[in-house]
Formats: C-alpha cells, structure tokens, sequence
C-alpha cells in the first residue's frame, strides 16, 4: 500500500508537469517568430544557473542528514523552506524578464498558468508523500 501511494505521488507529479508543458507550449505559440526569439535569448545564460541552488539544496540537505547526522524531519523542513524559496524566487525573476520584454498578456498569463500547475503537482506530490512518511510512522 505504500508504494502505492509513492508511486501515485510520482504520478500526480508526472501529470502536472505533462499538464504544464503543453500549457506553456500553447502559450508559446501565440507569439511572434521575433518575440520567440527575443524570448530564447533573454532566458538562454539563465537556464544553466537555475540549475546549480537545486543542487546545492539537495546536497545541504543530504550533507546535513548523513554527514552532519541531523534530524531528517529538521533536515527534511529545511529542504522544503529553501526549495520554496527558491520557485517564488525563480518565478519572480521570470515574471520581471518576460514584463521588461512586454510580451503578449495572453502569452504572460499562459506561462505563468503553466508555471503554477507546475508548483501544484510538486505540492501535491509533496503532500501526498508526507502523509504517506506520516501514516507509516504512526504504525506499531
């Protein structure tokens, strides 16, 4: 039964993110081949950089955990707080390039639509594997 409710997580994560894509893929089909290209080039340097606090977060978290032999709820908490952080902070900036490249309204809400079901999933699929680590935990 636990696995299953793992797996079912992945699958609501897996969904959302199917979901999100092709959300932001109408999206992106309503712009300009110009404004495509203008929106390419402002996020192009980005995307390898976005990368790098995800991994720092998930080795802070696993160095505190293993190496450092920190509570793994603490170790767990932490990890949820930075990763917060870190898609309001990504979303932000996001939000600011596309509004300073004064992309269509339509294209604007369809991107950030898609960024939110995005966040959904991942919440969900984080509630669903908390309560599954909960109700494992209350057992005899």
């Amino acid at each position: 039964m636990d696995n299953m409710i793992t797996l079912g997580g992945v699958v609501i994560l897996l969904v959302g993110m199917m979901a999100s894509r092709y959300v932001a893929e109408r999206a992106y089909r309503t712009l300009t081949t110009e404004m495509k290209m203008a929106v390419i080039e402002e996020f192009a340097g980005m995307r390898m950089w976005t990368m790098l606090p995800l991994i720092a977060i998930v080795a802070l978290m696993l160095g505190g955990q293993y190496a450092l032999k920190v509570d793994p709820v603490i170790s767990l908490g932490g990890f949820l707080a930075a990763i917060l952080v870190y898609f309001v902070s990504m979303h932000l900036v996001i939000k600011k390039k596309l509004l300073k490249l004064q992309v269509p309204k339509e294209y604007l809400r369809g991107y950030l639509q898609s960024r939110w079901i995005s966040y959904g999933s991942i919440l969900l699929m984080v509630v669903v594997l908390l309560g599954n680590l909960w109700h494992t935990q209350q057992r005899p």
